[in-house]
């Protein structure tokens, strides 16, 4: 079972590595000019550059929730 916690742990770890490199690479709310401002758009999709926010926060998110992964299999593996 630990084990299986640390390799998912370190999948997630990864996935937000990757994450916010793609978040990055998205345009800014400044540099987001040419998308469609109406409100229907705006609703489904969020205000200009909430994509790359989302992106960032995520990637966050998911390398936290990996680190408390990896502690908690070391500490169970010490604490045995």
């Amino acid at each position: 079972m630990i084990l299986l916690v640390l390799i998912v742990s370190v999948l997630f770890v990864s996935t937000g590595l990757w994450t916010i490199d793609y978040g990055r690479n998205l345009p800014t709310g400044d540099q987001d000019v040419n998308r469609d401002q109406s409100f229907f758009n705006e609703f489904l999709y969020g205000p200009p550059g909430y994509e790359r926010v989302r992106a960032l926060v995520g990637g966050v998110v998911l390398i936290v929730m990996g680190v408390f992964g990896i502690v908690y299999s070391f500490l169970s593996l010490i604490l045995r």
